[in-house]
């Protein structure tokens, strides 16, 4: 609200101070704010790790019987799916996930992540494994479902 001042041809402001209420509401938002930005931080941040590379490159030679040559490849392998152990995969304790209801046509599978998780990401004929963060509880895999019999893994997302 603008006042005249008692000098002539100057105006002045008048400023309020925010009340107690007006403070603590903006500080509230500020630290939500904050928060959510956090938030978001760590869970893009444990999604990254979580993401298996779609491709895995793959050199092999073959043990060739006496008289022939081995001929090594140098392969690309597509990224065919997924699967969370419990423990490293080398114990072979798979965790079986819940089938949930499909979704613009994906097929989904659910797993609830326990104490010491492991991500498998499986490649045509070779596959690699690390270990999930701690601070996921679940993972869901997305399957397209063609008319063929196999599914083509599409995407996994963990929180």
């Amino acid at each position: 609200m603008a006042k005249a001042s008692s000098r002539p041809g100057t105006a002045f402001r008048e400023h309020r101070l925010p009340s107690k209420l007006a403070v603590m509401k903006l500080e509230l938002l500020r630290n939500a704010a904050a928060l959510l930005l956090q938030l978001s931080v760590s869970r893009a941040a444990c999604a990254g790790v979580v993401a298996c590379p779609s491709t895995l490159q793959v050199e092999a030679s073959a043990n060739a019987p006496a008289g022939w040559e081995s001929i090594p490849s140098n392969d690309e392998l597509p990224l065919i799916g997924v699967t969370i152990y419990s423990g490293p995969p080398r114990n072979h304790v798979s965790l079986m996930p819940s089938e949930l209801p499909s979704r613009h046509g994906l097929y989904l599978q659910q797993w609830d992540l326990h104490e010491e998780p492991w991500l498998e990401c499986r490649y045509k004929e070779a596959s690699i494994a690390r270990q999930l963060p701690k601070e996921l509880k679940s993972c869901i895999a997305y399957y397209r479902h063609p008319q063929r019999k196999t599914y083509e893994f599409v995407r996994l997302e963990c929180e």
